[in-house]
């Protein structure tokens, strides 16, 4: 159980109960409507070959990558059969909960329905990011980062799409509690318990997508950092179960296809450069989002990440960075980096609630951060259209910085000034994921 100790302190209770909220209301919010044509061809292809597999006992999927020999024409839908461009188990978890709630339709699909998982999977996501900076950075950044992460605009947006990299995320993050449980507690038995898990969660992750490797990658990294070497040996046999477990249902299905379709999908355009896409391409997967929130979270963990001792966590977050950057270098189309970024959100979400503590702390350079991401958002937001309103706005934000950070002037305070331009931020961050949900809702 990952249990919390507030002695007593029940408004903390109350603001992230509050948090959490929010942040489920907004990620609920037109849930079955929001639609962008290519990245819903992807959810469809999740719950196509979940469907298939439980039904006909066989992977059946729309591609990019057309096999002549495979198409068949399913429901509506144009599939190719077998569809062996990713592992099957993310497909299984929609496609069984299509079968729950009868949704088996390709005709005619309610993805209200289909995308339940993900809301709750980004519910789970909010509530383990705010328990492992509680672990690490105490009550004021965990809640920090908790907000941070309520009205990211990105996630509030793309937190519906049915994507593996949203569970390849959760289970990251879990296996981050696990370990920090794993290092805290002594009794042997529930020590074996938790190495057991880490070990069923780095199979899970990768078989989920091959994405997925950053969990294992994560674990094993952490675990030669940490000198726990029985413990990094055991996940590496977790992986190559995985590996043979995967290579099995390929062989299964079909080898000659999968290794055609494994070229198909080296042969994509490559260069190195595309992995700064990430923060000059600011998109969430065929959506453009001009999201400044990425650029200063990840600011934020770096920095967060260079200062004080090398808590578990914090060398947690660091592997799985390394592995991430690799993942990024290794899958080149920049396109493609919308839904990977989606496996970075929580980590963003602790350098925001990292920059937010340090505002706290009176540490004013952050501000030359913090203003013209704050600017940027209200322009988003379209609360105005007008370019001189904006630009008053904006000149009225650094005004009261400027004035707050005043030598000897007493008459206004920093943390009231920052608390009430942090509250202007989240009011436009939340109009504009409205917005954005409206204008892309069918």
């Amino acid at each position: 159980m990952l249990r919390l100790r507030w002695n007593g302190n029940a408004g903390l209770i109350g603001l992230v109960i509050l948090l959490l909220l929010i942040g489920m209301g907004l990620r609920g919010y037109r849930l079955g409507e929001f639609m962008v044509p290519f990245l819903n061809n992807d959810e469809k292809s999740w719950l196509f070959n979940g469907t298939s597999l439980l039904s006909e006992g066989e992977p059946a999927s729309w591609t990019i990558f057309w096999d002549r020999e495979g198409v068949v024409s399913r429901m509506c839908n144009t599939v190719v059969v077998p569809y062996l461009a990713h592992p099957p188990l993310f497909s299984l978890l929609i496609g069984g909960w299509a079968n729950i709630v009868g949704e088996t339709d390709w005709c005619d699909i309610n993805w209200g329905l289909i995308r339940l998982p993900m809301w709750l999977i980004s519910g789970l996501t909010l509530w383990l990011t705010f328990w492992l900076m509680l672990q690490v950075g105490g009550k004021r950044m965990a809640v920090f980062s908790l907000a941070a992460f309520t009205f990211f605009p990105s996630h509030v947006v793309a937190s519906r799409i049915v994507a593996a990299e949203h569970f390849i995320a959760l289970l990251m993050l879990a296996a981050m509690a696990g370990w920090q449980k794993y290092e805290t507690i002594k009794t042997k038995k529930q020590k074996r318990l938790i190495v057991g898990l880490l070990l069923l969660v780095s199979i899970i992750a990768p078989l989920a997508k091959l994405t997925g490797l950053v969990v294992p990658g994560m674990l094993i990294l952490t675990a030669g950092f940490r000198r726990r070497y029985r413990m990094m040996w055991s996940l590496c046999g977790a992986v190559i179960v995985m590996i043979g477990l995967y290579l099995a249902y390929n062989y299964y299905y079909g080898w000659d296809i999968f290794v055609a379709t494994m070229r198909n999908l080296h042969g994509v355009a490559y260069t190195f450069s595309n992995f700064w896409s990430i923060f000059t391409y600011l998109n969430i997967g065929y959506l453009d989002m001009l999201d400044p929130a990425i650029i200063v979270g990840l600011i934020g963990l770096i920095v967060w990440l260079s200062q004080g001792e090398d808590h578990r966590i914090k060398v947690m977050v660091l592997a799985s960075l390394l592995v991430l950057s690799w993942l990024f270098l290794y899958v080149a189309p920049p396109q493609l980096y919308g839904w990977y970024k989606y496996t970075l959100y929580p980590l963003i979400a602790m350098g925001l609630g990292y920059v937010f503590d340090q505002l706290w702390q009176e540490r004013k350079i952050y501000l030359f951060l913090f203003l013209p991401w704050l600017s940027l958002t209200l322009q988003q937001s379209k609360i105005y259209e007008e370019a001189l309103l904006l630009r008053v706005m904006m000149s009225v934000f650094y005004g009261l910085a400027i004035v707050a950070i005043w030598p000897k002037v007493k008459f206004i305070r920093f943390k009231p000034v920052f608390i009430s331009l942090l509250l202007f931020l989240f009011l436009f961050q939340a109009l504009w994921s409205v917005q954005v949900l409206r204008l892309m809702s069918g």
